[in-house]
Parts: structure tokens; C-alpha cells; sequence
């Protein structure tokens, strides 16, 4: 079985229990759409735990983006100092504003879970994020799924590689309302996290739309709020765990929806 889940945020203790849930076997694959970093209690825990799983595919999320880019210039200046220094470029400190950036979105405790690890595993779990792609095309039962983290921009292209040539990694992690709001329907199903559901919904639904769309057809087939919503062949899955929501998964076979609530305390 193929399920796919995104938006974790450290919530270690629902994602096992999302596991014992769908009864996760050694058979079945797992693809998860980013954001396992940040915001909750133990992001550092399930990276450790799904680096070595072989049937866990995990894609770059916008989170796991601030951590690269912090890391990637601390490394450049760290590595450069002495030049740096000696061109009085040191102000610059773009590692300092890529670390502010990431910690004004819940980055904190990633990077002292990070800290807290020896050498050699905090190598681990930075090359494991370096390696991370950025979308997965998947064909089930005759059906095409385009995994992504955020969202695609909507061009107007039918075919999932031509469009996909036309991407760029900003648009992928970190897209929402022009991707959300775009009525083109593909002829495939994009899975997307990154934007909770609840926000997806009120963004189609918005007052100053309400009455253009309500003279179309329905853009949204299925919602419930904290859970999944199925609109124009889009699949939004994020259902805001951290924030009090539910962790969402979708078994890709036959749609199955699965939710495990947020924990208190």
C-alpha cells in the first residue's frame, strides 16, 4: 500500500501512533510531503526515526528549507572568515538572518535538538535533508498523483514532466494562494501540505468570491475541517497537528483518509 502523510512538525508521539494506525508494514510505502521540522516537541526524533526506513520517502519541505539555508551559509562563512573579515564584508552575516528566519517559524528547537546530537549524526541527519526531493510522481490503479510539498505554479501544461520543467524549488515549498486559487483543473491529482486545510478552505470561500464561484461548478468535492479537503483534482492533507489539529494520511489504493488528533499537554 502507498500512503502519504506531510506536515508532522514534531509531533512524534501522533505520527507512531498514524503508524500502529494503518498498520505501516515493511511492504507498504510512505511518502511524506515535509515538515517534520520544527514547531513541536521532537523533530529531531522522527527525522532519526525515518532516515534509515527504506520504504519512507520523505520530500523537502519549506521548514527543512530554512534549516539547509542556515546551515549552507553559517558553513560558507565559517569556511571564509578570514577573507571575510579582511574585505570587511563580515556585516553581511547572512547566516545570522537565515537563522533569524527560521527560528521566527519554529526553528528553535530543531536547531538545539540538532545541537544536542554528537558529530557524527548530526552529519547523518544533515546529509539525509540535502538529499531530499522535491516532488514524486506516483501511478496507482491507473491514477496519477503529483506529491509535492506546497503546491505547483499553474501553468498550463497537461503533461506532468513538461509542466514540471517549468518549476522552481521556491514555488514547490513555499507556494500557496496562487497555486490554491487557480481554477485549471490537470488531468492527474496533486497531493499537497504545507497550507492547512482550514485556510485552504477559506481562501477558495472567501467573502469577495463567494458569489463569482457559487456560479460555477463546486470547486470543492469533499471537506471537513482539521482533516483533508479533495478539490479540482487538488488534495490538500496538511490538517494542522501542531496547531491543535489532527495528523492526516491518505492511503493512495483507495483514498482512505486516517486522522490522529493532537495530543494535550
Amino acid at each position: 500500500m502507498h500512503y502519504v502523510m506531510s506536515d508532522i512538525h514534531g509531533c512524534y508521539e501522533e505520527f507512531i501512533e498514524m503508524l500502529e494506525l494503518i498498520n505501516f508494514k515493511n511492504e507498504d510505502d510512505l511518502y511524506i510531503l515535509g515538515d517534520i521540522l520544527d514547531r513541536g516537541e521532537n523533530p529531531i526524533k522522527i527525522l532519526q526515526y525515518i532516515k534509515n526506513k527504506s520504504n519512507i520517502h520523505m520530500l523537502l519541505g519549506n521548514h527543512e528549507d530554512m534549516m539547509l539555508s542556515y546551515y549552507k551559509r553559517k558553513e560558507y562563512e565559517d569556511s571564509n572568515k578570514e577573507e571575510l573579515d579582511s574585505q570587511n564584508l563580515w556585516f553581511i552575516d547572512d547566516s545570522l538572518e537565515a537563522k533569524q528566519l527560521w527560528f521566527r517559524n519554529g526553528g528553535e528547537i530543531s536547531y538545539n535538538q540538532l545541537n544536542d546530537l554528537n558529530k557524527e549524526e548530526f552529519n547523518d541527519c544533515l546529509d539525509y535533508i540535502k538529499k531530499l526531493k522535491l516532488f514524486e510522481v506516483l501511478e496507482i490503479n491507473n491514477q496519477k498523483y503529483l506529491l509535492v510539498h506546497a503546491g505547483i505554479y499553474p501553468y498550463h501544461k497537461d503533461e506532468i514532466n513538461e509542466l514540471l520543467k517549468e518549476q522552481i524549488k521556491d514555488d514547490i515549498v513555499w507556494i500557496r494562494d496562487r497555486f490554491i486559487e487557480s481554477e485549471y483543473k490537470y488531468p492527474f491529482k496533486i497531493i499537497f501540505g504545507h497550507t492547512p486545510v482550514s485556510y485552504v478552505y477559506k481562501n477558495l470561500y472567501s467573502y469577495d468570491k463567494m458569489l463569482e464561484r457559487l456560479k460555477k461548478e463546486p470547486l470543492i468535492e469533499k471537506y471537513e475541517e482539521n482533516k483533508i479537503i479533495f478539490f479540482n483534482n487538488k488534495i490538500g492533507i496538511d490538517g494542522g497537528c501542531v496547531f491543535g489539529g489532527n495528523l492526516t494520511c491518505l492511503r493512495l489504493e483507495d483514498l482512505k483518509e486516517f486522522f490522529v488528533s493532537k495530543k494535550e499537554g
